[in-house]
């Protein structure tokens, strides 16, 4: 069994990568978000939702848009941007086939630095895999489920941990299949497993 811990400190100290984070019910995934967000940094992180080959499409184009090196109009050297934000990329429900495809094209730019995790609702993640082979590849043992990481944590991580989830997360969950934990219920699991620090 792993931690979000272990997962989000593994992905700081490799510095790039595609990384999946697979999930079953929709409170394991946020739990396993509170954990990874206080280690990450909020601001280090750049989420998104994919729906459709469509917004993978236009997501991707937008944030790797391919500059020029120089000004000179005889050069060839051409490179991806660079970003500072790790992509937090969450799969819709049954999106993998269409979105899987895009995704293997631009498996390189996703394994830049600072590297990528996607979201991905278990019974998705074959089909993933599928009409991703080679983004698959990239991925390998950076593989974790989130309904079977452990509720422990450093007294590092757990000083930093908030019950809170950033906006721009949250509305992205609200569209994701499954029931939001009520008001109350995220701050009682990180209270009643602050003796296991």
């Amino acid at each position: 069994m792993n931690t979000a811990e272990l997962f989000a400190n593994s992905i700081i100290i490799e510095k790039k990568g595609v990384f999946l984070l697979e999930w079953s019910e929709k409170p394991d995934l946020i739990r396993a978000l509170l954990v990874l967000i206080s280690i990450i940094g909020e601001d280090l992180i750049n989420p998104t939702l994919l729906e459709s080959e469509i917004t993978a499409k236009k997501y991707l184009k937008d944030l790797f848009q391919i500059r020029q090196v120089s000004n000179s109009m005889f050069d060839d050297n051409y490179l991806v941007p660079p970003r500072k934000e790790i992509l937090f990329l969450f799969l819709q429900q049954a999106a993998s086939t269409t979105v899987g495809p895009i995704l293997n094209g631009w498996r390189s730019a996703l394994s830049s630095m600072p590297g990528s995790i996607l979201f991905v609702r278990n019974p998705d993640v074959m089909s993933l895999q599928r009409s991703a082979p080679d983004l698959s590849s990239f991925i390998g043992p950076k593989m974790a489920d989130a309904t079977t990481f452990l509720s422990i944590w450093s007294q590092e991580t757990q000083i930093k941990l908030n019950n809170k989830i950033p906006k721009n997360i949250w509305q992205i969950l609200e569209k994701l299949p499954g029931v939001l934990p009520q008001d109350g219920e995220l701050a009682s699991w990180i209270t009643d497993n602050r003796s296991e620090a």
